[in-house]
């Protein structure tokens, strides 16, 4: 859920009968509108409840509030109030989000990704600041994507894979010699992610040009310590 001015939105899994896949509430929680769930189906009494990690459904740039749904959509909404646009579709050539159109699409749903068949991929959250848009992706079922984090250079309409200087994807930590960087959340000048102490230690041991100050943070942390947030600040405005 997100929260813009009276406004409640909540995130709905656009399961077989589900009339919308985002829900507009006011502050009684009274259901005002929203964006439609046009994958109908009878699910033959079939119900589900998943749970994703990490997944994003709403951001805000510029204090408008955008929506990129369940894992499966293509499509970004701009949501203003009870009304909505699209803002943004994400083509990603012949890598496709799998479609449900049917209960025993859902059957088969997971086991086509375990057996990695096909070229599906699924996005799990979508950042953007006035340069680029940050896509995250479900681990890479299909080997041939390569990478879970892709950069869309909204000023050049070109998408690219950000490799870090260690091998991993993401932005390199060139200050502290840490581990690549990813936003979770960007508001206004501040890009935060959180990793738990055990992946932030583990992916640690890989570095090879860390600085004696990051050092001494790993160091002072273990597998049980509490998730590590990261904050970055821009030095100025991006421009082109």
């Amino acid at each position: 859920m997100i929260l813009q001015d009276s406004f409640i939105y909540a995130s709905i899994t656009p399961f077989g009968l589900e009339r919308y896949r985002m829900v507009v509430l006011n502050a009684e929680l009274d259901t005002l509108g929203g964006i439609p769930n046009d994958n109908i189906f009878d699910t033959g009494g079939l119900t589900t409840s998943v749970y994703i990690p990490f997944r994003q459904p709403f951001y805000k740039y510029k204090n408008e509030v955008y929506f990129k749904g369940y894992q499966q959509n293509d499509t970004i909404w701009r949501i203003n109030g009870i009304e909505y646009e699209t803002h943004a579709i994400i083509d990603m050539g012949k890598y496709k989000p799998p479609e449900c159109k049917n209960v025993n699409d859902m059957h088969s749903f997971f086991n086509r990704f375990v057996k990695k068949e096909g070229d599906y991929y699924l996005v799990l959250s979508v950042m953007e600041d006035s340069c680029y848009m940050y896509v995250s992706l479900e681990p890479c079922w299909n080997p041939e994507m390569g990478s879970p984090r892709l950069l869309f250079d909204k000023h050049k309409k070109t998408g690219f894979s950000p490799k870090s200087a260690s091998g991993t994807y993401g932005i390199t930590d060139d200050i502290l010699g840490g581990p690549a960087f990813w936003p979770q959340i960007i508001s206004g000048k501040y890009y935060v992610s959180v990793t738990d102490a055990y992946k932030m230690i583990e992916s640690s041991k890989s570095l090879s040009a860390s600085s004696p100050q990051f050092q001494e943070f790993i160091h002072g942390i273990n597998e049980d310590s509490n998730p590590i947030v990261t904050i970055v600040t821009l030095k100025g405005e991006i421009e082109r």
